[in-house]
């Protein structure tokens, strides 16, 4: 008698494995939503109080950014602006058949020691580590057809991003080939009202004597992982303290969403077919 052959399980393996991916992308967005909400919940506290007789542990600081004393601002690359922090984006514009939408090909970031001068005294800032909340401003855009000249084409040139475009005649007119490009700057600018949140300390031999600092914040190395990622944050914006606060509770919120959609529906869908 013969034995009937194994039948193999009804569900595809391909949409086994892709809903296993899109769940682990929702796990992905939802830690990094809950993550966002716990700064927003840690900066919305009242234990980082500028106005407080001590000046070590978490701080909140605002006011105008001048360069520390062993530091020299620098000149933005496309804009020529004189800063002491600067995130520099090029980015492309990629169509498909869903639309399109602009892409960051390179992207560099510059900053020098600044000084915030506050109610409580001169803090010095080191912002290596940061994160950074600055507005961003397109400085500088190429369309199809288009060269890229002057400063726009000495970054380019340096980052090693290679265009090729030009124009066609069709008789009545010229149609420009290549793709579009824009270069996108965020700066902490020199005088420029800045906010700091950050762990503050004065056991330091650059604070105080003549002209010193009264504290210092920086990126602290003795931390833990954990520590790290749900003690008190790194921040340093330009749009003031509701505004970045706003920044983390949005962004918090959307990526919270999208981690809750990208498990659930999927989720979902494996039920039904399983």
């Amino acid at each position: 008698m013969a034995l009937p052959l194994a039948t193999s399980d009804p569900t595809p393996w391909l949409v086994v494995v892709l809903l296993a991916g899109a769940v682990l992308v929702g796990l992905a967005f939802l830690g990094a939503g809950l993550l966002l909400l716990w700064r927003w919940r840690v900066l919305s506290r009242d234990d980082a109080n500028q106005f407080r007789a001590g000046l070590d542990g978490p701080l909140e600081v605002t006011g105008p950014a001048t360069a520390a004393a062993d530091s020299t601002p620098f000149t933005a690359a496309v804009s020529r602006t004189r800063c002491l922090v600067c995130r520099i984006e090029a980015q492309k514009y990629e169509s498909s058949q869903h639309g399109g939408g602009w892409h960051t090909i390179e992207s560099r970031t510059t900053v020098r020691p600044f000084v915030v001068e506050s109610p409580v005294g001169d803090v010095r800032v080191e912002p290596d580590g940061a994160n950074l909340v600055l507005d961003e401003e397109v400085v500088a855009s190429v369309g199809r057809g288009e060269q890229a000249t002057g400063h726009t084409a000495a970054f380019f040139d340096a980052v090693g991003i290679e265009r090729r475009s030009g124009t066609f005649d069709v008789g009545v007119t010229e149609v420009g080939y290549g793709s579009k490009y824009r270069v996108r700057e965020a700066r902490v600018d020199v005088d420029e009202d800045v906010y700091v949140a950050g762990h503050a300390t004065t056991d330091d031999g650059a604070v105080g004597g003549y002209g010193g600092p009264d504290a210092i914040v920086r990126e602290r190395t003795d931390r833990s992982v954990s520590q790290r990622l749900f003690g008190f944050p790194f921040v340093v914006g330009d749009g003031g303290e509701a505004t970045i606060r706003r920044h983390f509770r949005r962004r918090g919120f959307g990526f919270t969403l999208a981690g809750v959609l990208c498990v659930g529906v999927p989720t979902g869908i494996g039920v039904l077919l399983l």
